[in-house]
C-alpha cells in the first residue's frame, strides 16, 4: 500500500510539472492563466490529501519535514492570509485580478500546496520519492513542446486548420511575446546548464536539448526583448563565474570559454535592435513584427514609486499592505502624472508587487525567503552534476526584480523553492499516531476537513467555470439581447465578480441607447432597462468598492442614461480613488456644461488641462464654455495658442472657424474651416459652415456645391435640403 501511494504520489507530481506548461482550455474567457490555477490548484491539493491518506493508512505516523526555510514561508503565507482579510478590494485579494488571476491568495495556496506536496516527498538517501532530474527533464520536455507550439503560431500555421484557428492561444506560456521571451530565456539558461552539467545525459537527450536551445534561441532572436537578452547574459555570466571558483570542469578550464562566449555575445544583442536591422533590410518584415502580440509594461522605476507610496500610505499598509491583487487600485491612487492615461493592476517586477499588496513586513519576509536563495546560490556546495538547480534558483531569484509573476514564473518559483528548501539542512519529523491519539485526532480531522474543503471547492470551482463560459459566450454574441442573457447567467452563476455585473450593466445600457435612438421608443422599456443597468453597475461598484473601474462604470452609465447629476457625484468620487485622471475632469465639466454650471465646467476643464497641458478634448470644452459666457475672444485665443502646437486637430479648427464665423471674420473663419476639411474631408459640420461663410461673402454657387457634399454624406438631413433650397431660390432671384 505504502508503494501504492507513493507512486501515486510521485507521478502526480511530474504530471503536474509536465502538463502545467501546457494546459490550457478553450472554454474560458482568459484561455490560459485561470484554466492553469484550476488545474494545479487542484491536482496540488489532490496531491497533499494523497500524502496525508498514506501517512495515515499506511505510515501510521505523521512525517514531515522542517527547517527555518519553511517557517518562513508559512510566515509570509499567514501574512498573505491576513492582508487578505484587510484588503481595499477583497474579491481581487481572493479570486485575483480578473484578466490576471495569479496575484490572488487562492492562486497562493495553490502555489504552496504544490510546495508541501514537493517538499515532503523529494527523494532522500533514506527514502524513495521524486527525483530532481526527472523534475528538470519533465519541464524541459514540456516546454520544448510549448516553444514548438509558439513556432506553430508565430508563422500562422495553426490558422491553416480550420478547426483549430478560432480556438489556440498565441502561446501556452503567455498572453504577450514578452512575457513569452522571459520564459524562453528562463528555459534557455535551465537547458543550456543541464545539458553542461547534467548526470547521465545520453547522446538521444543531448540532441533534444541542443534541439531546443536553437528552438529557443530562434524565437528569443525574433521577439528581441531586452530584459530576456540582459536576464540570459547576467545568468550565463554568473555561471561562468560559479564553475571558475568552484572548479567545476576541473582542469579543462577551456571549458569556461562556452558560456561566457554566449554570454558577451548575448551582450552584443543586448545593444542591437534586431527588429529595426532586419526590417531595414527586409522591409516586408515590418507586418510580421507588428503582428507579434505585445503589451505594454510599468518602468520599473514607476513601479517601486507607486508600491512604496502605497505601502506608506497608512500604518496597516506598512504592515499588511493593500492586500493581494490590489495593484490596480494602488496604482490609480499613486500614479505620477506622465501616466494619467494609463492602468496597470501588475507592477513591472515581482517585488514591487510584493512592497504594494504585503507592506513593508511582507517585502522584509519575501526578501528573507530571497536571502535564503542567495545563500544557496552563492555559498552551498553541491554535487557537480547538480550544480545546475544553483543557475535555476539564482534565475528565478534574478526574475523577482526584473519582471512581474505571471501564474507559470510563480508555479517555477514555488518549484524553485522546494527544491531549494530540499538542498538545505532540514530536520524530518516523525510522529508516531498511535502512540500520540491526539496528534492522530488532529491529522485525521485536518485530512477530512481537507477532503470535505477540496469537495467544496471542486462544486464551487464548477460553477464558476460555468459562469466564465457564458460571460465569453456574451463576449463573443453579436446579437445584443442574447448577449444580455448569457451575463445575466454569468452573474447568477458567480454573484461574487463583479466583472461580471459591470459587463452586464454596459450591455444593458447599450440595450437603453438603441432603444431611445428609436422614433416611437417603448417608454416602460427604458424605464425598466434603464433600472437594470443602474442596478448591476451599482452592484459591482458596492463588492468592490475601491477598484476605478466599477466606479467609473457606474458614473458613465449614470451619464449615459441621462441622471447628470448621479454621474457627477460618482465622477468626483472617482477622482478619490484615481486624483491623475484628467478624463473624469473632463466628463465632470461636460456634465457641469450641460446642467449650465459654466464657472464649475470650466474649473474642472482647468484642472484637466492642469493635468495633461496637450488634452485636446479639455482644451476645446473650456473654449466653449467661454463661448457661452459670451467670451467669444478667450475661446479662440485657446483654441489658436492650442492648434499652433498640435495642428492635427480637426475638430478645434472647426470651432475655431465657427467663432470666427459667429464674429463675422469670414476669412479667418474659411482659412480655419479648409484646415478641418484637409485633415478631414468628410467633416460634415466643417462643410456646412463653410457654407455658410460662402453665403455670407456672396459666393452663393460654391455654397450650394458644399450643402450637396454635405447632403451626399447626410441624405436624410432636412436642414441641409431646407438649406441647399433657400440658397437656389436666393441664387435664382439675382
Amino acid at each position: 500500500m505504502s508503494n501504492f501511494f507513493e507512486k501515486l504520489i510521485k507521478y502526480l507530481c511530474y504530471f503536474i510539472v509536465f502538463l502545467l506548461p501546457l494546459f490550457w482550455l478553450p472554454f474560458s474567457f482568459e484561455v490560459i492563466e485561470f484554466n492553469k490555477l484550476y488545474f494545479l490548484f487542484f491536482f496540488s491539493w489532490l496531491g497533499v490529501i494523497l500524502w496525508l491518506l498514506k501517512q495515515i493508512v499506511k505510515e501510521r505516523a505523521f512525517i514531515f519535514r522542517y527547517n527555518l526555510f519553511d517557517i518562513l514561508l508559512v510566515l509570509f503565507l499567514v501574512l498573505a492570509v491576513l492582508s487578505s482579510v484587510f484588503s481595499k478590494d477583497k474579491i481581487n485579494s481572493i479570486f485575483g485580478t480578473y484578466g490576471r488571476f495569479s496575484d490572488g491568495i487562492l492562486t497562493l495556496f495553490a502555489f504552496f500546496g504544490f510546495y508541501l506536496l514537493l517538499r515532503n516527498n523529494f527523494k532522500t538517501e533514506e527514502r524513495e520519492g521524486i527525483e530532481i532530474n526527472t523534475i528538470f527533464r519533465l519541464l524541459l520536455s514540456s516546454s520544448f513542446l510549448v516553444i514548438l507550439f509558439t513556432i506553430f503560431s508565430v508563422f500562422n500555421l495553426w490558422q491553416k486548420i480550420p478547426v483549430l484557428k478560432n480556438y489556440l492561444p498565441f502561446s501556452l506560456a503567455g498572453s504577450s511575446a514578452f512575457s513569452l521571451a522571459i520564459f524562453l530565456a528562463l528555459i534557455f539558461v535551465l537547458a543550456f546548464s543541464y545539458l553542461f552539467l547534467g548526470k547521465g545525459i545520453k547522446r538521444l537527450e543531448r540532441g533534444f536539448l541542443i534541439l531546443l536551445l536553437l528552438f529557443d534561441f530562434f524565437l528569443l532572436f525574433i521577439f528581441d526583448f531586452t530584459l530576456a537578452w540582459f536576464f540570459i547574459f547576467l545568468s550565463l555570466f554568473l555561471f561562468s563565474l560559479f564553475c571558475a571558483i568552484d572548479r567545476v570542469f576541473g582542469e579543462k578550464v577551456e571549458m569556461n570559454l562556452i558560456p561566457l562566449s554566449i554570454s558577451l555575445f548575448v551582450l552584443v544583442l543586448l545593444f542591437l535592435n534586431l527588429q529595426a536591422i532586419i526590417v531595414n533590410f527586409f522591409p516586408k518584415t515590418q507586418n510580421f513584427f507588428l503582428s507579434l502580440p505585445g503589451e505594454f509594461i510599468l518602468p520599473q522605476k514607476e513601479s517601486f514609486r507607486v508600491a512604496f507610496k502605497s505601502a506608506i500610505s497608512s500604518p496597516k499598509n506598512i504592515f499588511l499592505g493593500s492586500g493581494p491583487g490590489t495593484f490596480l487600485e494602488d496604482f490609480s491612487l499613486f500614479k505620477s502624472r506622465n501616466f494619467w492615461s494609463f492602468r496597470f493592476n501588475l507592477a513591472g517586477n515581482n517585488f514591487a508587487q510584493i512592497l504594494a499588496n504585503f507592506g513593508f513586513l511582507g517585502a522584509t519576509l519575501f526578501s528573507l525567503i530571497l536571502a535564503f536563495l542567495a545563500i544557496l546560490v552563492f555559498l552551498k556546495k553541491v554535487k557537480p552534476e547538480f550544480f545546475f538547480v544553483k543557475l535555476f534558483l539564482f534565475s528565478l531569484f534574478l526574475l523577482q526584480f526584473l519582471f512581474y509573476q505571471n501564474l507559470l514564473f510563480g508555479f517555477l518559483f514555488w518549484l524553485g523553492l522546494a527544491i531549494a528548501a530540499n538542498l538545505i539542512l532540514f530536520k524530518e519529523k516523525r510522529i508516531e499516531l498511535k502512540e500520540n491519539p491526539v496528534v492522530a485526532l488532529f491529522v485525521e480531522a485536518l485530512t477530512i476537513l481537507l477532503i470535505l474543503a477540496f469537495f467544496f471547492s471542486l462544486f464551487l470551482g464548477t460553477v464558476f467555470y460555468l459562469a466564465d463560459y457564458n460571460y465569453k459566450k456574451g463576449f463573443l454574441e453579436p446579437d445584443l439581447e442574447k448577449k444580455i442573457s448569457f451575463f445575466q447567467k454569468a452573474v447568477s452563476f458567480n454573484q461574487y465578480q463583479p466583472y461580471y455585473k459591470m459587463v452586464l450593466s454596459q450591455a444593458l445600457s447599450q440595450k437603453f441607447q438603441k432603444e431611445a435612438q428609436k422614433e416611437n421608443p417603448d417608454q416602460n422599456l427604458l424605464y425598466q432597462t434603464g433600472i437594470l443597468a443602474i442596478k448591476f453597475a451599482k452592484a459591482a461598484k458596492d463588492s468592490s468598492p475601491n477598484n476605478i473601474l466599477f466606479r467609473e462604470n457606474l458614473a458613465f452609465i449614470y451619464r449615459d442614461l441621462g441622471t447628470l447629476e448621479l454621474s457627477l457625484k460618482e465622477f468626483e468620487e472617482a477622482t478619490k480613488l484615481e486624483p491623475q485622471n484628467a478624463t473624469f475632469y473632463l466628463e465632470m465639466g461636460k456634465n457641469q456644461l450641460t446642467l449650465r454650471n459654466l464657472e464649475e465646467a470650466k474649473k474642472n476643464f482647468e484642472k484637466a488641462i492642469e493635468i495633461e497641458p496637450n488634452f485636446a478634448q479639455a482644451i476645446l470644452q473650456k473654449a466653449l464654455t467661454l463661448e457661452l459666457e459670451q467670451n467669444l475672444d478667450g475661446g479662440i485665443s485657446e483654441l489658436e495658442e492650442f492648434l499652433s502646437k498640435n495642428p492635427n486637430f480637426s475638430e478645434g479648427y472647426f470651432h475655431l472657424g465657427r467663432m470666427y464665423y459667429l464674429k463675422g471674420n469670414y476669412s479667418k473663419a474659411k482659412e480655419n474651416l479648409d484646415k478641418a476639411l484637409v485633415l478631414f474631408p468628410n467633416y460634415s459640420n466643417a462643410r456646412y459652415f463653410l457654407a455658410l461663410v460662402y453665403e455670407k461673402e456672396g459666393e452663393i454657387q460654391k455654397a450650394i456645391e458644399e450643402l450637396e457634399k454635405v447632403q451626399a454624406l447626410n441624405p436624410d438631413s432636412e436642414l441641409v435640403k431646407s438649406k441647399i433650397n433657400e440658397l437656389k431660390e436666393k441664387l435664382s432671384q439675382k
